[in-house]
């Protein structure tokens, strides 16, 4: 089987994975209710929430620099100072607020929107009551603020196409479909705004050096740049982001990561193995995302990705059982891990079975022509072109060299390459007819119409529109195969990023040497021998790439003292050293003796032998 492929078929390294989240938020009295909408993993998260409405709105820029909107849906009834909170930029670009019309956003009209939302493995069959039930265990549909947000932003969502709809028959409608539903948590998680992350240098973004919105922002010189760059896949970076905007407080999550950090200090070759594994582990929501999507196309790239992706999958856990039954002295340790328990506890025999489901129906090797999404092999009728060949040899004593080939909306013909067929042969021949010729990468071809060809054309006839049908229908039934395993491949790709962002804070914490922290309930911070993370708190990305290649400290330290005066609006103050005090000493001298100077009595000439004798004397003791 053949599948569309890209023109260049290259397989593509990174697949893009910025966040596409869009997010409904409606404000009433001080009661807030937000939605939003993960494009690639198709995740609605819904919260309610109370707001100072002191026109600062606090909770609100909280959430937008945590989850980082692409746009902001609002109603048109809201007051001015809460859509300039919507759209005011904190440290990251500002989102675009669109304003739509209040009754999107009514109650009734929320709730008939959510009555009919389909969330994966949700049975088709429901009735209105237990669908009221499975959708309530999911979200709080008590909560008005909730539904009114939810609601208004699925409509929103389904107008603007940016989500994937199906038919219900039962209901002869259609409707969305996510992938779940979940309510943001902010019990475990600490919550730190913008102005905190930018301040203690976590994050640091860098523009574009054009200023003149060409090109897009990087991530400078913090400390969430030195440990992304250890992350090898996609999944794992975006993972590492959620951790570091918003921090787990959980002890006993922090407890197993420091676990995991301190037993895999010491396994360099299992780090490297597994490091190595993980760079072909792509992003695999995006991928079911295509597979699953009515609007997007797979190609057979994305299926290679994926069943690489699942075969790396596996072979990160076989790593971890070499890994634990090599380590004695650790395997306790390792077995408690949270992590290890999950790569463990991975089904494997059914990860294999859907990947050679897609090895058994997609083939990788195969070549196909150029500008053509499927074509028939050269040969496909080998008797028939033998037949013809030892007829047409009886006739002549030149050898020929011969295939009967398909070609779409042509037919079937006798094609001969390098040495068109000569006269007496046709003459003897009359059912073969020259239909054209075509130079070929190496040679001409020359292409003609026999009585078999003729046969095939009536027995078979254009068989590419089944071929096409054909394949259409094989790849929609593995696409369904692999959609209702779709839960297990995101847990893999889960378990494949943290594992990602582990390894990471490992190598970062065994570079630079770090210490494990001792974590308590108390409200206790004890640093012995503490230093910066950073080692000076540069506020440039240049500004480190000048300490790397060398320039003197003194002139580093007054290039960040300078920066952070500019930042906070201040005045540049005056570089003073211990020569240049003297120099000043010495000019307040001179001034003063000038005021004092008698212009209509004084004696000139004297006055400048002595101003000159000092400037001199002051030279030589400068310079001494």
């Amino acid at each position: 089987m053949r599948l569309p492929v890209m023109d260049d078929l290259e397989v593509i390294d990174e697949i893009n994975s910025e966040a596409q989240v869009y997010m409904a938020c409606i404000l009433q009295g001080h009661k807030l209710g937000v939605a939003y909408y993960d494009a690639n993993s198709r995740e609605l998260f819904v919260l309610d929430s109370w707001e100072d409405g002191y026109g600062e709105f606090s909770f609100v820029q909280l959430l937008k620099h945590q989850v980082q909107p692409l746009v902001i849906y609002t109603s048109t009834k809201m007051d001015e100072s809460f859509l300039a909170a919507l759209g005011r930029k904190e440290v990251s670009e500002a989102p675009e607020v669109k304003l739509v019309k209040s009754s999107i956003f009514s109650y009734e009209h929320a709730w008939h929107r959510l009555s009919f939302l389909h969330v994966h493995g949700m049975p088709e069959d429901l009735s209105h009551k237990e669908r009221t039930y499975l959708l309530n265990s999911m979200m709080n549909l008590d909560s008005e603020m909730q539904v009114r947000a939810a609601g208004g932003l699925l409509t929103m969502l389904q107008e603007e196409l940016l989500v994937d709809t199906i038919d219900m028959k039962k209901y002869e409608t259609c409707t969305i479909q996510i992938q779940t539903i979940s309510e943001i948590s902010l019990d475990r998680f600490l919550m730190i705004d913008a102005a905190t992350h930018y301040a203690l240098q976590i994050f640091q973004v860098d523009k574009h050096p054009s200023y003149m919105g060409i090109g897009k922002s990087k991530e400078g010189f913090s400390l969430f740049g030195m440990f992304v760059d250890k992350c090898v896949t996609s999944m794992g970076r975006c993972l590492l982001r959620r951790w570091f905007l918003r921090p787990i407080i959980d002890l006993d999550v922090l407890n197993d990561r420091l676990e995991f950090i301190s037993i895999f200090w010491h396994c360099d070759e299992m780090v490297a193995a597994l490091y190595d594994t993980l760079k072909h582990v792509k992003d695999i929501p995006h991928l079911l995302k295509k597979f699953c999507s009515p609007s997007s196309m797979s190609t057979s790239v994305d299926w290679q990705q994926l069943s690489k992706s699942i075969c790396s999958i596996l072979h990160i856990q076989g790593i971890v059982e070499v890994g634990i039954s090599q380590r004695q002295h650790d395997k306790d340790g390792m077995l408690k891990l949270a992590t290890v328990k999950k790569i463990l506890l991975l089904p494997s025999d059914e990860m294999l079975h859907i990947n050679d489901l897609i090895y058994g129906a997609i083939d990788f090797d195969q070549t196909c022509g150029e500008r053509s999404e499927t074509m028939i092999a050269y040969g496909l009728c080998e008797e028939v072109a033998t037949l013809e060949m030892n007829r047409i040899q009886k006739q002549h004593s030149t050898v020929y060299g011969g295939s009967i080939i398909y070609m779409p909306q042509v037919g079937y013909l006798m094609c001969f390459s390098g040495k068109k067929l000569d006269s007496d042969v046709l003459d003897v021949l009359p059912d073969i007819e020259f239909a054209f010729s075509g130079a070929d990468k190496s040679e001409e071809e020359f292409f003609y119409r026999t009585s078999k060809t003729k046969e095939l054309d009536s027995v078979l006839g254009d068989i590419y529109h089944k071929i096409l049908d054909m394949e259409r229908a094989i790849l929609r039934d593995l696409e369904l195969r692999v959609e209702s395993v779709s839960l297990l491949l995101i847990e893999a790709a889960s378990i494949a990023a943290e594992l990602d962002c582990l390894l990471s804070l490992t190598s970062i914490a065994r570079e630079y040497n770090y210490v494990r922290p001792t974590l308590t309930d108390g409200n206790v911070l004890h640093i012995k021998n503490g230093r910066l993370v950073l080692g000076h708190a540069l506020p440039s990305f240049g500004l480190h790439c000048a300490e790397l290649a060398g320039v003197a400290f003194e002139i580093l330290n007054r290039a960040s003292s300078t920066l952070g005066q500019i930042q906070n609006c201040q005045p540049i103050q005056r570089i003073c050293s211990e020569k240049m005090a003297l120099k000043d000493k010495h000019y307040r001298v001179l001034v003063e003796n000038l005021l004092k100077f008698d212009c209509k009595h004084g004696n000139v000439k004297e006055f400048l032998a002595h101003i000159f004798s000092s400037d001199i004397d002051f030279a030589q003791e400068s310079t001494s």
